[in-house]
């Protein structure tokens, strides 16, 4: 029996001495790593300036906000795409304090957060609140989408917020959805990936494979701000084949539907849990002045019916801009044939707008946007998830798009109310926090005066653009370029080009806003060519709503040029 024992001991000291000594091989062959690492910490070689965890915007270990003494800040990471922005660490006991969270419509691209929504909101209930201060964070990121902020969300609860609000629905396509395996990832693989790519010898060694260039989001011209440029968000339009990438496919819009969905419900929970009042909105988006990006024909169409299609398109096309009536009896018999095809049905629609037929114009345009193969604008049935969520959740819901519908001529809106496909106008944003400060929610939580005037209002708001320096809107219309080129708009110059006093007046409003007086006369002066009585009233209109927005000195320059041109 001790016989026994003594070979039982022998073998345990054996597989001891084997094990330690594949620990010291072990040891011995990470020591020049170890030892590489820690001489590269010692004299700062191979610091990440930039965030290169591929992961970024999946994991909560690169947050929005840091902390800088008594204040949080945009994190230094997360500044390349979300506007600067800061807030008290401590929530001084007379402040009421709103996130706004949302894609770069909250951010309020092609300008800074300076004109957004966010901003003109915090200015409207300042107006109207005593004894008590809001502030309004927005945390708008550019390109981002619903799954990106359910991070964003879950962090922004830890602040102490009075209320969030939630604008999101544009940037559902952006990206090739392939994130289950990164969502889906264990904490403890998380702090692996995020541990691995913190080490400078990896940092290194992926500098010089070439593997830390993640392509951004084409960088766009350098702002007040600095950079102004995505690191961790890498859109289908980035990549070389682009617009190509975008093809018909339903069970992938539906699968997509389904996720921002579920990120939608995701983020009321997490509000909800948190007993933290949350508000959800619906974005609106161009109808009249943005052709879908991109049109296919509907499955199973023969060759000879393509042939056919296309020779009445092309009829179409012909008498498009002399004889509407003629173009859309053309473009009817493409239609017979399929009535799926985007790029036709907006040409319908621009016809029956310039014959009079408005209501069933808006029809076709909101039908060409949802046949857009490449959907940069909210689908319909993603803006009644929006309602369908809010309805179910028993959370509130703010129509912004009925909002600026209901501004637009006809319940159309075009370059009016809107600078691109999705970006709002200036005066499309203060109308935005209008409704938000009006709403019941927002009403029930805050001790607000009674609204203000319209002349209370424009001067709080002048006041506002005071504070702009003076290249604010040059420097818009820089980002407004470089969002046009990202998103190939000159492919659809000839789609949107003015046909009438109302086309004319709206490309000049566009123009005029970025402070391109010249440019936007050369379209006024067409439209007052074209129909003198028309554009003389819809410019009457214009500089009546440019004084409310609080710029008087536009509105003056606006009115004394349009009497001197009504006298020539």
């Amino acid at each position: 029996m001790s016989e026994s024992n003594s070979k039982c001991e022998s073998s345990g000291a054996k597989q001891r001495r084997l094990w330690l000594f594949r620990l010291l091989f072990v040891a011995l062959g990470l020591a020049p790593f170890v030892a590489l690492e820690i001489g590269l910490r010692a004299f700062q070689v191979g610091e990440n300036d930039e965030p290169k965890d591929p992961f970024a915007g999946f994991n909560e270990r690169n947050p929005l906000f840091e902390r800088d003494g008594d204040i949080y800040r945009t994190s230094r990471f997360r500044g390349q795409y979300f506007p600067e922005q800061q807030f008290a660490a401590v929530k001084p006991s007379d402040e009421f304090r709103i996130f706004c969270l949302g894609g770069s419509t909250v951010y309020g691209k092609p300008f800074l957060s300076d004109t957004a929504f966010p901003k003109w909101l915090e200015l409207e209930l300042n107006a109207r609140l005593t004894g008590k201060r809001a502030k309004v964070v927005n945390c708008g990121g550019i390109s981002y989408a619903s799954h990106r902020l359910l991070h964003v969300a879950r962090e922004t609860t830890q602040y102490e917020p009075d209320l969030i609000i939630l604008a999101t629905g544009h940037n559902e396509f952006l990206e090739d959805r392939t994130y289950y395996s990164l969502k889906s990832r264990s904490t403890a693989q998380e702090w692996v990936d995020h541990t691995a790519l913190s080490l400078r010898t990896v940092a290194l060694a992926r500098r010089w494979l070439g593997k830390d260039k993640a392509p951004d989001l084409a960088p766009s011209p350098e702002d007040v701000s600095g950079s102004d440029h995505v690191g961790d968000v890498v859109t289908r339009l980035d990549d070389r084949i682009g617009f190509a990438s975008f093809k018909r496919d339903e069970a992938w819009r539906t699968r997509v539907g389904e996720e921002f969905q579920t990120m939608l419900k995701e983020m009321v929970a997490t509000c909800q849990a948190n007993e933290i009042p949350i508000l959800l909105v619906r974005l609106g988006s161009n109808l009249r002045d943005c052709p879908p990006f991109k049109s296919e024909h509907k499955p199973g169409l023969s060759l000879d019916e393509e042939r056919r299609w296309r020779e009445a398109f092309d009829l179409g096309g012909s008498l498009d801009i002399q004889d509407p009536e003629q173009a859309l009896a053309a473009y009817r018999e493409a239609e017979a044939i399929d009535a799926r095809h985007a790029q036709l049905l907006y040409r319908m629609a621009r016809c029956l707008d310039r014959i009079g037929q408005r209501e069933l114009a808006r029809q076709y345009y909101l039908q060409a946007k949802n046949e857009d193969i490449c959907p940069l604008r909210m689908l319909d049935d993603f803006a009644a998830m929006v309602e369908t969520v809010a309805q179910d959740a028993g959370v509130p819901m703010v129509d912004a798009q009925a909002a600026l519908d209901r501004a637009a001529a006809d319940a159309i809106p075009g370059f009016d109310l809107y600078l691109d496909h999705v970006h709002p106008s200036i005066g499309g944003h203060q109308r935005i926090a209008a409704k938000l400060a009006s709403s019941p929610r927002l009403n029930s939580l805050l001790p607000l005066a009674a609204p203000l005037s319209h002349s209370q209002k424009a001067e709080a708001f002048k006041q506002h653009f005071s504070t702009l320096p003076r290249n604010y809107f040059s420097n818009g219309r820089r980002r407004l370029e470089w969002l046009d080129q990202w998103a190939q708009r000159q492919r659809l110059l000839a789609e949107v080009a003015p046909r009438d006093a109302d086309d004319f007046i709206r490309q000049g409003m566009r123009r005029y806003e970025f402070g391109n007086s010249e440019g936007a006369w050369e379209s006024f002066d067409q439209a007052i060519k074209s129909d003198s009585a028309t554009a003389e009233s819809l410019l009457q209109a214009y500089a009546l709503e440019l004084r409310n927005q609080g710029r008087p000195r536009l509105a003056g320059e606006l009115a004394q040029r349009l009497n001197t041109a009504v006298a020539q």
